[in-house]
């Protein structure tokens, strides 16, 4: 069962905040998921066996609308073993008042699996050798020195991808989004890209030195092959860079 973590209240330049940490242990094999609507995430990861969770809830006004939405918000914490789960709990929204911001710092396991569902959320994601799945609406993301595998969907979103090595079965889907997707050029990978008319996909890897677009659907191994990468758009654009 989902439990609420201790919050520290607080004012921080006329707006309310609360404060939240908490710290549980996490196999190195193990998964964390998040489930938040509007504000930031920052995710970096290390060698120990545990997460660390610190979230701040910010006023998103000083109305009495915005200030029951603020004390009604609370991050909820599910623990096991070889599972953390975090989600941002808000009480029902009668159309009255603005939800507030939360802002979430997570240090986890460098190889635990990593889920995100984010909502008009600004998200950063550093040095992850586990599987990424990131599933984002309205939200913005980079992700660097990724070594794990990744499924990426966006709707009207904007994300960059940094792959410090391609060694994982990936697959992206962005609606009317922008994707970057960068990784060495020497990556071994069997591509397939999948367009509606109004989307494009671009790469500068040796198998296609022109733009991949229109409606196109391409098969092909690139430096003789490898994990398959799967790229599709729906009047969205994916850039697929050689670094």
């Amino acid at each position: 069962m989902f439990s609420s973590a201790l919050a520290i209240a607080t004012t921080l330049q006329g707006a309310d905040t609360k404060d939240i940490s908490r710290t549980v242990s996490l196999k190195p094999d193990g998964s964390v998921s998040l489930s938040t609507f509007k504000g930031t995430i920052r995710v970096t990861t290390w060698d120990r066996a545990e997460v660390q969770i610190h979230a701040r809830i910010e006023a998103a006004g000083l109305s009495s609308a915005d200030q029951r939405l603020f004390n009604g918000t609370d991050v909820l914490i599910d623990t096991s073993s070889d599972s953390v789960r975090i989600k941002t709990r808000h009480p029902n929204n009668s159309g009255h008042g603005e939800n507030p911001w939360v802002h979430y710092e997570i240090q986890m396991p460098r190889t635990a699996r990593l889920s995100i569902r984010d909502h008009r959320c600004d998200a950063e994601i550093d040095d992850l050798a586990g599987e990424l799945d990131l599933d984002t609406f309205r939200g913005k993301a980079e992700v660097r020195r990724l070594t794990g595998p990744l499924e990426l969907k966006t709707f009207r979103g904007e994300v960059r991808v940094d792959f410090a090595k391609y060694a994982g079965t990936s697959y992206v889907d962005t609606f009317r989004g922008i994707v970057d997707i960068a990784m060495p050029k020497d990556s071994k990978f069997d591509l397939r890209t999948n367009s509606d008319r109004r989307g494009a996909i671009e790469t500068d890897f040796p198998m296609m030195l022109h733009a991949v677009r229109r409606g196109m659907i391409v098969d092909g191994a690139v430096n003789g092959g490898g994990p398959s990468l799967r790229l599709a758009t729906f009047r969205g654009e994916i850039h697929l860079r050689a670094e």
